[in-house]
């Protein structure tokens, strides 16, 4: 019986225990709880004062940026006015440089036509002054050049005597060596000064006159004379016809 209590009371021991181990971790567990619960509405509100705060700082960010962007724009656009003005003062003096220069080129191109056209009347002055100069002495040269020609002309005298001598050797000359036009048709020899004027002279030889005779026939006319010029013998000029 004693043993039945004793068991009895042991179980009653570890139950109470067990029991009291429960409640304490129950316990355990709510104060983990609530703390949890502590640090997460900390870390909430501290995230929602960071936002606010990013939310603050953003809009003083964008009204910074707005008023940079403004006063930007104001700069830009006195920058563009001031860059406006001096390109119409840049425009301004270049037209009026191009007008000085197109002025100037006209002023210098005036001038230069007038130095041509006065340069060129010197010219055609200079010009009809050599032509005349040109002309005279031409006219001068002309004179003179005629007057030495007559000159010339009556100092050059040509004289011409009938050489009968030299004329009857061409005869004896033609007889002694009778072509074969001669002997089939036969020929006669006569002197007649007119032939001068129908054929060219030869001076003599006897080759030349052999050379003459190789085609003739018939009627034979030989003719000789000296050439004198200014008084003085030339040459012998023989002709055969």
């Amino acid at each position: 019986m004693k043993k039945i209590v004793f068991f009895i009371l042991v179980i009653t021991f570890i139950l109470g225990d067990v029991f009291m181990m429960e409640k304490n971790q129950e316990k355990e567990i709510l104060h983990r709880g609530r703390f949890i619960r502590n640090d997460i509405e900390v870390i909430e509100y501290t995230n929602e004062l960071s936002e606010n705060h990013h939310d603050e700082n953003c809009i003083n960010t964008d009204i910074e940026t707005q008023v940079v962007t403004t006063n930007n724009i104001a700069k830009e656009k006195s920058f563009d006015d001031q860059t406006s003005n001096i390109n119409e003062q840049k425009k301004i003096e270049i037209k009026e440089n191009q007008n000085k220069k197109s002025t100037t080129i006209k002023k210098k191109t005036e001038a230069k036509n007038t130095n041509v056209q006065n340069n060129t009347s010197k010219s055609n002055k200079n010009e009809t002054q050599k032509e005349n100069i040109i002309s005279k002495n031409e006219e001068k040269d002309k004179t003179e050049d005629e007057t030495i020609e007559a000159e010339l002309i009556s100092k050059n005298t040509e004289e011409f005597k009938y050489n009968k001598a030299m004329t009857e050797k061409i005869i004896k000359i033609i007889n002694s060596n009778s072509s074969e036009y001669m002997k089939k048709h036969g020929y006669s020899i006569i002197p007649d000064s007119t032939i001068v004027s129908l054929t060219n002279y030869f001076t003599f030889s006897e080759y030349r006159v052999n050379n003459k005779i190789q085609n003739k026939f018939g009627v034979i006319k030989v003719y000789a004379r000296d050439y004198y010029l200014n008084g003085k013998y030339i040459e012998t000029q023989c002709f055969i016809y």
